[in-house]
């Protein structure tokens, strides 16, 4: 990329050299892919870098890479710097990828680019939605660099969408014509800014009317739909909630086999859940949703699970969780979104994930100012538990949200005078109770 764009970026930020403490120069910058990479040199011992700008992950675990010999340093977790040390190490041989543009400037003098570039789904969908923000601002052009895979998330006020079509596999390589994709989009703006794109942005309902302006969040509390509910099951076959049944458990078996059982231990688990749920609440729907139909599911149960996801499905099934009440899954990237529309969630953690806890979660905290009405809504279970304490809980979430709500808020409004709500009298069937 031109120096001249480095310019009016004007990076303010510092960093020092990691071999001397000397002053960094700043040379370049480019558009890698996931990171955007500033290149430059220490000005007492000239060793050059290309220094991670700070923004995504970078925020979280700064990192600067010795061109030289490869050399990383950080500032945090390891995970993150070997990963961007092994994407400048395919600098050599890109990925390959078609770009394409779409959108146009809308005469602003100032370009804020969103890079969502990534490696995961779920980083992705946050890096898009952290960005939306800025395209409610009349006086900047918003420039947003996402894959194709989430460009459905895209909102049309979105000045430039710089479309890259690559999965997300290829998210952690360098990105053959990213760079110039990008230089071209930004070379006539006055001022060019970064935007921060933090790994847990603050979201408002505003964000969600954003990305679907013609649905809204399920309304959990005082819902005028309070006897129709539907609980939506949310199933991926690469992490399986086999509840008591553990994969270390099966170990000495075939790979193959061990994958085979658990998937019917996740569809057993499901059945269940069903049924108990049921028994007790005799209205209430499932859905599953999700991506593998290598086992069927009970009848009992609407199967809009899919082999191939396309932008339909996602959709499709961004319309299914405004309409669910509760919606279950294993921790991951597949519960933002369903975090985010549903009346509450029920999510399975994995002891291996308690480090990325609620980092799954969308919670809109404008609508949900209230803490003890949060944790009523949000579920982290572990994934062990088995069907009958997700059912429990499920039953928990539709019969008891009415007097949680009552004895958490409205309490605080009592005058001394009259009751909270109109009163049903109910005799005691058994007149020692």
């Amino acid at each position: 990329m031109s120096a001249s764009i480095l310019s009016r970026l004007n990076p303010s930020f510092e960093a020092s050299c990691p071999r001397c403490d000397g002053a960094l120069v700043y040379d370049d910058i480019h558009f890698a892919g996931t990171p955007i990479l500033v290149e430059c040199h220490c000005s007492q011992c000239h060793v050059a870098y290309l220094l991670d700008w700070p923004a995504g992950h970078a925020l979280l675990y700064p990192t600067i890479v010795e061109v030289e010999t490869g050399v990383a340093h950080s500032d945090g977790r390891e995970w993150y710097p070997r990963l961007l040390r092994r994407l400048i190490a395919t600098r050599e041989h890109p990925t390959a990828a078609r770009t394409d543009v779409r959108g146009h400037s809308s005469g602003n003098s100032t370009a804020i680019v969103v890079n969502c570039i990534d490696f995961l789904y779920g980083h992705c969908v946050l890096k898009v939605l952290s960005g939306l923000r800025y395209a409610r601002d009349p006086d900047v052009d918003v420039v947003m660099v996402v894959q194709k895979n989430v460009s459905w998330l895209v909102p049309s006020t979105v000045d430039i969408v710089i479309e890259v079509n690559v999965p997300l596999s290829g998210g952690d390589t360098w990105i053959a014509g990213l760079d110039s994709a990008v230089t071209s989009v930004v070379e006539g703006y006055e001022f060019v800014q970064i935007a921060p794109t933090p790994s847990q942005p603050y979201l408002t309902n505003d964000d969600l009317a954003d990305i679907a302006p013609r649905l809204a969040p399920s309304a959990f509390w005082n819902s005028p739909n309070a006897g129709l509910h539907q609980i939506a099951l949310l199933l991926r076959e690469d992490r399986l909630w086999s509840g008591r049944r553990r994969a270390g458990a099966l170990r000495l078996l075939p790979r193959d086999l061990t994958h085979q059982l658990m998937v019917r231990a996740q569809t057993r688990n499901c059945a269940n859940v069903v049924r108990q749920v049921q028994r007790r609440c005799p209205n209430v729907q499932f859905v599953a949703i999700g991506l593998g139909r290598s086992h069927p599911l009970p009848t009992s149960i609407r199967d809009l699970r899919t082999t191939t996801i396309t932008q339909d499905t996602e959709r499709d099934w961004l319309t299914e969780y405004a309409r669910s009440r509760v919606v279950v899954g294993v921790h991951g990237s597949h519960m933002l979104l369903p975090s985010a529309f549903a009346g509450a969630v029920i999510d399975l953690l994995p002891p291996h994930k308690l480090p990325n806890i609620a980092q799954d979660l969308i919670v809109i905290s404008s609508t949900e100012p209230e803490p003890k009405l949060s944790l009523f809504r949000y579920r982290i279970l572990p994934d062990n538990v088995g069907a009958d304490v997700v059912s429990e809980v499920i039953v928990s979430l539709l019969e008891d949200a009415d007097f949680h709500y009552v004895n958490m808020i409205r309490n605080r409004s009592a005058t001394g005078v009259e009751w909270l709500r109109p009163i049903v009298w109910r005799r005691l069937d058994d007149p020692a109770a």
